[in-house]
């Protein structure tokens, strides 16, 4: 435990050096990496079950099961816009290493002048290429780390970031408990847009899961963006309790409003090993993009995996907004078992 302790402090010490999440470019690298991720509020890390769509964001739990497992998501938005990646786990030596490629493809723009006359047709997209590794240092603590290099090009600007993610991992499985503790996106920006200076989104994030041993769930609490405390949105943070408006009365978020900002909750209902079901609230997400009329399910995800012969496929929702919900979907096996 006092390994931990010591990583966690790391953390959290490099974490209150690290750029807060206000950058307004490359944002895409907080794109949800698999739709099991998705289909758990966006965001859950401390898992150790074997699946390489989590591994991609924590390489802590890449183990020796994993050697062979290639994995591909796509994410259809809307409109022509889409996002996808594909990787694959591989071991050197006492080391695991997961290289993978991912991409944001936000579609085809019309270009105009200043006029309004049409220019153009142009392009707007992020690519990220990633190594991910991964060493087990006993049963029950695990470290990695992921170098990316992502490029970003809209129109005839170019804009690229070299970033780390460093992760550290508890893992019980006796107590059917595991916790990770993981620093996002610190390095430099290459080459920024022109007449633009932005800084890396990164995310300092603590993750936690535990399964019931005589019933079949999952819970998942995660808090992230914990390098930015203040991220209420705009509008939220200045709410009055006045009914009458008073614009000079006194601000009515408190500490516990905005602990709920960084908190994400999960289940998993882990019906078979072949068969789970999930669903998770964000309520960052639902804050942000609700309506006050209608919110409806707004924060909300849900998703489910199943496994067939050699192949597993996840597919998960997640609610945006009323007029909007994403979809996204996985599918993994091990292309050793096929030899």
């Amino acid at each position: 435990m006092r390994h931990l302790a010591f990583f966690i402090s790391i953390f959290f010490g490099v974490g209150l050096f690290a750029q807060p999440n206000t950058s307004k470019g490359f944002l895409s690298v907080n794109n949800i990496i698999g739709a099991r991720e998705a289909g758990l509020s966006g965001i859950a890390r401390a898992i150790n079950d074997n699946d390489l769509s989590i591994a991609l964001n924590n390489p802590s739990m890449l183990s020796e099961d994993l050697v062979g497992e290639a994995v591909f998501t796509i994410n259809p938005w809307f409109n022509g816009v889409k996002s996808g990646n594909a990787a694959y786990a591989l071991q050197y030596k006492k080391i695991f290493f997961v290289p993978a490629i991912s991409f944001f493809n936000f579609g085809e723009f019309e270009g105009t002048d200043n006029l309004g006359n049409s220019t153009n047709t142009f392009s707007v997209r992020d690519l990220q290429l990633s190594v991910g590794a991964g060493y087990i240092i006993n049963e029950r603590l695990r470290v990695g780390a992921t170098y990316k290099y992502v490029s970003s090009k809209y129109d005839t600007e170019n804009a690229s970031f070299m970033g780390l993610d460093m992760v550290a991992s508890l893992v019980n499985d006796e107590k059917l408990f595991a916790m990770t503790v993981g620093l996002e996106n610190v390095g430099l920006v290459v080459k920024q847009f022109d007449g633009n200076d932005q800084s890396l989104p990164s995310n300092l994030y603590l993750s936690v899961s535990k399964k019931l041993a005589n019933a079949p769930f999952r819970f998942y609490v995660t808090l992230d963006q914990l390098t930015n405390w203040n991220n209420v949105p705009e509008g939220l943070d200045n709410q009055s309790d006045n009914i009458f408006g008073d614009e000079e009365a006194e601000p009515s978020i408190g500490f516990g409003k905005k602990l709920f900002f960084h908190t994400k909750l999960a289940t998993e209902l882990v019906i078979t090993k072949n068969f789970h079901v999930r669903v998770g609230y964000n309520y960052q997400r639902r804050e942000e993009l609700k309506l006050l009329e209608k919110p409806g399910m707004s924060g909300f995800t849900y998703g489910f995996e199943f496994k067939v012969n050699r192949f597993r496929f996840a597919y998960a929702r997640a609610r945006y907004h009323q007029a909007f919900a994403n979809n996204y979907f996985t599918i993994s096996t091990n292309i050793n078992k096929f030899k």
